[in-house]
């Protein structure tokens, strides 16, 4: 049963914007977890955007639903609604840019099955890595923000 749980989840965390507040942070967070909703609600069992106002940043956490798993689109469409909320575009040979600059783009937290079967309630401490450095140490201090699915 774990290992099927976790094949289903999505955990990532966009970090580290330049340039940006607390009230731009919740704002986008909510604008994505808004659209993540009207677009993928079919396919996600459970799932949560946080304002991650300590790392200027912001945290999706979702369970696919079962036998939706294998569908790629969602990634993508998780992706491009990040993008669009935050103004990160895609450009010539497909690079990414961002008036103001570029956030960091890594894998959020690898929560334990237990996180997904109690939808969240369980929230342990655990690393998160990111693209542009490695890997890194974190404390679970995310803060509450949108919940959908």
């Amino acid at each position: 049963m774990d290992d099927e749980i976790l094949k289903r989840s999505f955990c990532v965390e966009i970090s580290h914007f330049p340039g940006v507040d607390d009230a731009w942070i919740e704002d986008r967070a909510m604008a994505i977890g808004t659209a993540i909703n009207e677009r993928l609600i079919d396919k996600l069992e459970w799932g949560r955007v946080y304002g991650l106002t300590d790392r200027n940043g912001i945290g999706l956490v979702f369970l696919i639903a079962k036998g939706f798993e294998q569908d790629s689109s969602i990634v993508s469409t998780f992706m491009e609604i990040v993008f669009q909320a935050t103004g990160i575009k895609t450009g010539r040979g497909g690079r990414a840019f961002r008036e103001g600059g570029m956030p960091r783009v890594g894998l959020g937290p690898r929560y334990p099955a237990e996180f997904f079967e109690s939808r969240g309630e369980i929230e342990p401490v655990s690393p998160v890595i990111h693209s542009d450095h490695g890997t890194s140490k974190r404390s679970g201090t995310q803060e509450s923000g949108w919940e959908g699915a």
